[in-house]
């Protein structure tokens, strides 16, 4: 489960450029 977050979680901060804010490893408050 942990991978999946990961992968969905990568392609989505990535949009919104919020990867260097927040570790990738958490997952975004909209999902």
């Amino acid at each position: 489960m942990a991978h999946i977050s990961f992968s969905k979680a990568l392609p989505f901060l990535s949009t919104k450029g919020k990867v260097r804010s927040f570790p990738t490893i958490i997952p975004p408050p909209s999902i």
